[in-house]
């Protein structure tokens, strides 16, 4: 049996940091990026733009957890009807709270908080926080999160005015 393989031609190496310096090297990455069909889609437009603000910039990851204060019941293995069966305590009502954390990818700054809901109210009194502490900084504050519905305009929108 003759079997063939097709193998992609082998990747350019990535220049060095110290040839290019670090905004150089981006610049290769985000025109590797854009020229790959299948990621081109993915890219935003303002990519470039937003990369150039970078060097000026506190970019910071956000996003959400959810904490469940009853504890999770799992399958513990014992015989039916057996002594020693496992008798586990458990309170009956799930309260759970929501973690809002951002932190500053370059310095680590750390804010957090812990809330009763998981609304577009705490998120946005964190982005202030992050606001001003870029703009004591002199910075422009970058913050990346995901798609989860209390970021999108219309929920950020109602958040703002009953923050007013």
């Amino acid at each position: 049996m003759l079997l063939a393989v097709a193998a992609s031609p082998p990747a350019s190496p990535l220049p060095s940091i110290d040839a290019l310096g670090a905004l150089g090297v981006l610049d290769v990455l985000v025109r590797d990026l854009v020229s790959d069909p299948l990621l081109a889609a993915w890219v935003p437009d303002d990519l470039p733009r937003l990369l150039a603000l970078l060097s000026h910039a506190d970019l910071s990851l956000q996003d959400e957890v959810e904490v469940a204060l009853h504890p999770t019941l799992s399958r513990v293995w014992c015989a039916k009807g057996r002594r020693g069966q496992r008798l586990v305590e458990a309170p009956g009502k799930n309260d759970k709270r929501y973690g809002f954390g951002l932190v500053d990818w370059r310095t680590g700054w750390f804010d957090w908080s812990l809330e009763a809901g998981r609304c577009a109210v705490p998120f946005c009194a964190q982005l202030r926080r992050a606001l001003k502490r870029s703009a004591r900084r002199g910075r422009i504050a970058l913050v990346l999160c995901d798609t989860l519905s209390i970021h999108t305009p219309p929920r950020l929108a109602a958040a703002a005015r009953t923050a007013r």
